[in-house]
């Protein structure tokens, strides 16, 4: 069953928006939030236009979720060799 989508309106960076997600309100809040933040203080740093802030916080965005999906492999290699190394560790246990 697909969640019901839902519209809210939020403002970012002076301008308003119509969102439609199926996310929770308080997430899609907090997302709005997050992007005007980051809007608003790489605007105070500079005189550039909203067309360039705009994708310098896309950029900003980007880079972290690829740090965040680098880490994520990262992690996920680790675990699967723990897991490898556990097995392995019960398989000689069981035939000693």
């Amino acid at each position: 069953m697909s969640k019901e989508k839902k519209k809210y309106t939020v403002t970012i960076f002076g301008e308003q928006y119509t969102i439609i997600s199926d996310d929770a309100p308080d997430h899609v809040m907090h997302v709005a939030a997050l992007v005007d933040s980051s809007m608003q203080a790489i605007a105070q740093n500079s005189n550039l236009s909203d067309k360039k802030i705009a994708v310098l916080t896309a950029l900003q965005f980007a880079g972290k979720l690829l740090s965040l999906e680098s880490a994520t492999k990262e992690e996920k290699i680790k675990y699967e060799a723990l897991v490898s190394h556990i097995d392995q560790e019960v398989s000689s246990k069981l035939l000693s």
